[in-house]
């Protein structure tokens, strides 16, 4: 894994943004919504307008939720086949004082949920 500030300029890089299933409990359970409930519900709102499998949204750039501690941007956006997801590597993990801009939103239907993850446009490090 390499430190935060050595990737900010790489392409490709994804991040997981949350799941549906974790929008149903009143409390959030964090690994499963990352960046919070407010992103999450719009997101999930945006995928339920945009039924195609990858959308955009106009977001500022986000943090994760200071519960969650950290969480891992990967080399690629995972794939399905058949019963099966395939995640890139991490290659980084962001804290809750770096930001991160998203690019195109992915919906990944797998083991009955739905779950967002999002390319990462740019990393800004906490200054």
């Amino acid at each position: 894994m390499q430190p935060l500030r050595a990737v900010r300029e790489a392409q490709g890089l994804c991040v997981f943004l949350g799941k549906d299933s974790a929008l149903a409990p009143q409390d959030l359970k964090f690994p499963d919504a990352p960046f919070g409930r407010v992103l999450l519900e719009r997101v999930q709102n945006e995928a339920k307008a945009n039924p195609t499998s990858s959308f955009n949204m106009d977001l500022s750039p986000v943090r994760i939720a200071p519960q969650t501690g950290a969480i891992n941007i990967r080399s690629r956006c995972p794939e399905v086949r058949g019963s099966k997801a395939f995640y890139g590597s991490i290659v980084a993990q962001l804290t809750g004082r770096s930001q991160i801009k998203l690019g195109d939103i992915q919906q990944v239907r797998y083991l009955d949920d739905t779950f967002y993850w999002a390319t990462v446009t740019q990393i800004i490090p906490p200054n």
